[in-house]
């Protein structure tokens, strides 16, 4: 599978996960972390959770999902695969975000959807399991314009 051809190229930690509630997932670090996992809903799809920092002092760090392309051969946060997976794909990212913040727990992370319908959809689940991140997580929104929203999470 072609995203796992930079696995050779990294000097860094792997951390292998096989929760039932997530995908498993294998993580490389560095001065960006990436969480690569296989989607499979309607179809199997490579996607890559990326953190990328964008702010040293902060440390405030910048969230991306990107999805396998295919034409391109690299990953993209513009394609939109509707593969029907998304209750697993919240529950994947929220354990990539997880280890992350094990790894890095000062930072603070921040993600904003591409369209009005995905911010919708991530304050939706965001709101939806509250109850089990707000024991050791603060995640707040911020308006940026009439248009953008921007979500920003940190541990507490």
């Amino acid at each position: 599978m072609p995203p796992y051809v930079f696995l050779d190229s990294w000097n860094s930690a792997y951390l292998f996960c096989t929760m039932e509630q997530h995908y498993p997932v294998i993580h490389i670090e560095g001065r960006i972390h990436y969480f690569y996992f296989i989607s499979k809903g309607k179809r199997s799809i490579a996607k890559c959770i990326r953190f990328t920092i964008i702010d040293v002092d902060m440390p405030l760090y910048n969230l991306s999902l990107l999805d396998w392309d295919e034409v391109n051969e690299d990953f993209s946060d513009v394609l939109i695969s509707n593969n029907g997976d998304v209750e697993m794909l919240f529950n994947t990212i929220a354990n990539c975000m997880e280890a992350f913040f094990n790894q890095v727990p000062l930072a603070v992370v921040y993600f904003a959807g591409n369209s009005d319908s995905r911010n919708r959809l991530y304050r939706i689940y965001l709101n939806k399991f509250r109850p089990i991140w707000e024991k050791d997580y603060l995640c707040f929104i911020e308006k940026i314009n009439k248009l953008e929203v921007g979500f920003y999470c940190r541990k507490k």
